[in-house]
């Protein structure tokens, strides 16, 4: 089968497991099911599928062109999903990842031009660099989703607007948390992923250097803010929501990507 069949089961897959996970957050319960565990389990196999198949078709890791880096940022949100998500008993965050997922991977199918790039340099360690930056990405989306729903749900407690089966969602002191260790697991795989790709530039790309390097010193200093109180969970929740806005829009523009 063509890898966009298994991309189109994924995406109708993520957009099942939102809808169970927003159906269940009214009742607080936020641990999912098995039934709803699985249905975004099996779309992330979909996803998988689809960029294994990528791979076996142009010979390396599919991250050479803005159709399979979006595509792989998508997968890498769903991973962090996966491993955050179930840990803390948050529904909440699948009824979040699952649609933002769905949004990413339907936009890229319909206007993102798929064209495969068999010129990419087959390089271990740029493929490395690359893999490790994207899944970093993913989970300091989540991390961004997280922050999303902290801003929501303090104005409306300010606003006094906190009632009914709004009320039922996470704490912002868990919130708070779990947003926390996000940051931690991106910031870890970000280091790695620029750590990588020092191995493979050194200091010859200037640009690249100072992008990564940018992006690394804004991701630490917000997460050792938060951690020393010296920043308040309002104020971490906004700037890692407008930081990782800033981080995808670069997204766009594929030569400004630090691994292209």
């Amino acid at each position: 089968m063509s890898d966009r069949f298994w991309l189109a089961l994924a995406t109708l897959g993520y957009g099942l497991a939102f809808i169970g996970s927003f159906y269940r957050v009214p009742s607080r319960l936020f641990k999912p099911t098995p039934l709803l565990f699985s249905c975004f389990v099996m779309a992330m196999g979909f996803h998988t599928t689809f960029l294994i198949q990528r791979g076996h078709v142009i010979q390396h890791c599919p991250v050479s062109t803005l159709f399979e880096i979006l595509v792989f940022v998508a997968w890498s949100l769903g991973l962090a999903y996966l491993i955050v998500g179930p840990l803390y008993r948050m529904t909440l965050l699948g009824a979040l990842t699952a649609p933002a997922i769905c949004l990413i991977l339907l936009s890229t199918q319909l206007f993102i031009p798929d064209k495969v790039a068999l010129s990419f340099p087959k390089n271990p360690a740029l493929e490395l660099h690359a893999a490790l930056n994207i899944l970093a990405y993913g989970a300091l989306g989540l991390a961004g989703l997280t922050g999303a729903v902290f801003l929501l749900q303090e104005n409306w407690l300010k606003r006094k607007q906190f009632t009914g089966w709004l009320a039922r969602w996470p704490s912002l002191h868990e919130l708070a948390r779990v947003q926390r260790h996000l940051l931690a697991y991106g910031l870890t795989l970000l280091t790695l992923g620029i750590t990588a790709g020092l191995f493979i530039w050194g200091t010859r790309n200037w640009l690249i250097l100072i992008w990564a390097a940018s992006v690394w010193v804004l991701y630490l200093g917000l997460l050792v803010l938060s951690s020393l109180q010296r920043l308040s969970n309002k104020k971490t929740a906004l700037f890692s929501l407008l930081i990782y806005v800033i981080l995808l829009s670069t997204f766009w523009n594929t030569k400004h990507i630090p691994y292209s």
